[in-house]
């Protein structure tokens, strides 16, 4: 996360900030406690960017374990202060931590009885349960005392799961095939959203949905969707000409 000034007129380069490996960057998250932010790199760590002053201050986050992260998709903080890690080869880790800062870790892979090593997305749902998304494995739920593994009709639905976003009755959830809508209770599809419903087929790479609001769709090729209340088809919102344009990796609101 560093650079030099660039040259857009009326854009002021305030701090530029180099205590960061060259790595790519999947996760930028804010702190819960909105004292700063998660830099995740893809393969040299998790750093916290803190404001000292007019500045930022950056800092890597260590374990008490010699672990190297490597091939990190997915990241988030829980309602506790944990810190949860998807990636590919080694799975679902849970960094905990101590008292004195230092961050403990438990590894969720197959050789401690969790599904797949690959994990492609992390999510805290409102009642503070942690989910899974998988690569080709389904979605998993994560407790203290067991893991629920859902799986769904790879040709139809697809099996990888992108996104998760949840609402008081419903999970959304992003596979490489389209949306899917389930009861939260039960895991069962309620709707599957496709051409018909306005989705062009495409990977579903984020999803945002506030309270009772909107649900937000991002797509890999295709760009921004938006599903209103009480309707069964999306509205598209093309965002530029281009494909980068038009691929969402992230959204989020207030």
């Amino acid at each position: 996360m560093s650079g030099k000034p660039g040259k857009t007129p009326g854009t002021d380069v305030l701090q530029i900030i180099d205590n960061i490996p060259v790595s790519k960057v999947p996760v930028i998250k804010k702190v819960r406690n909105g004292s700063g932010f998660y830099i995740v790199t893809e393969k040299e760590g998790i750093y916290t960017l803190k404001k000292d002053g007019i500045l930022f201050t950056v800092k890597k986050i260590e374990t008490d374990d010699v672990f190297k992260f490597t091939d990190v998709q997915s990241f988030c903080e829980d309602n506790q202060a944990n810190l949860w890690i998807g990636s590919f080869k080694n799975g679902l880790i849970k960094l905990i931590p101590g008292p004195d800062g230092e961050k403990t870790i438990v590894l969720f892979n197959k050789s401690s009885g969790f599904v797949t090593d690959n994990v492609k997305t992390v999510y805290e749902d409102l009642e503070g349960n942690i989910w899974s998304g998988n690569y080709g494995e389904g979605l998993t739920q994560i407790n203290p005392r067991l893991f629920s593994n859902q799986t769904f009709d790879r040709n139809r639905y697809g099996n990888t799961v992108f996104a998760i976003c949840s609402d008081n009755q419903y999970l959304w959830i992003g596979t490489g095939n389209s949306l899917l809508k389930t009861d939260r209770l039960t895991g069962k599809v309620v709707s599957f959203f496709t051409s018909d419903s306005g989705l062009l087929k495409d990977t579903v790479t984020a999803i945002y949905k506030s309270g009772e609001e909107s649900v937000w769709v991002g797509t890999y090729k295709n760009g921004l969707y938006v599903l209103n209340p009480g309707k069964e088809k999306l509205s598209r919102y093309a965002i530029g000409s281009g494909t980068l344009e038009n691929s969402v990796t992230t959204i989020t609101g207030r």
